[in-house]
């Protein structure tokens, strides 16, 4: 994959975020149909696991001043739809040396990229994204739980210029109040 090394960021979920996390874990958890098909945790409690991965969406958006979706019942596909990024579906993995994880069944979603958050709550690093075609032409196919299309993380993009200034700024302001 021709792709430049990924510029990461390490943020912190400010303290409004992580009670707003920890509220929609408990909901999704109980409305939440068949566990997840591909476990990357190290953990199988639900809202342990939910925890996790909608402070690594909250996490991303906070680092990228962006949007997340606070409905306990939100079922898109993806979730931000960013200005020169598109539809972006955020991948999360406790491990900081992970790698972007995604199921073979994500490849009839329409997103324009997988994004790569590593971290447990409330502390996550972005580490890059992925094009569909990064993950399921050129990513590796490996068998964990189940077939997942793999892409190692030193193959993944850098986020577009416009974020990573935006990231860069955010992380200093709160490298500084620390």
């Amino acid at each position: 994959m021709d792709t430049a090394a990924p510029i990461t960021f390490d943020v912190t979920l400010e303290e409004g975020f992580t009670h707003l996390v920890k509220w929609l874990a408990k909901r999704r958890a109980m409305e939440a149909d068949p566990p997840p098909l591909v476990h990357t945790h190290r953990t199988t409690d639900r809202v342990e696991l939910f925890t996790h991965s909608i402070g690594a969406e909250f996490a991303f958006a906070q680092l990228f001043n962006a949007c997340p979706s606070a409905t306990p019942h939100d079922r898109r596909s993806y979730d931000f739809d960013l200005d020169e990024w598109g539809l972006i579906d955020v991948k999360q993995t406790q491990l900081d040396h992970g790698n972007l994880v995604v199921n073979p069944a994500k490849q009839r979603h329409k997103v324009n990229g997988y994004a790569l958050m590593t971290g447990i709550f409330p502390r996550y690093r972005f580490k890059g994204w992925a094009t569909p075609g990064d993950v399921f032409e050129r990513g590796e196919v490996r068998q964990m739980t189940s077939k997942v299309h793999m892409v190692k993380a030193e193959n993944l993009r850098p986020a577009p210029h416009r974020y990573t200034a935006r990231a860069h700024k955010h992380e200093l302001r709160t490298s500084v109040t620390r």
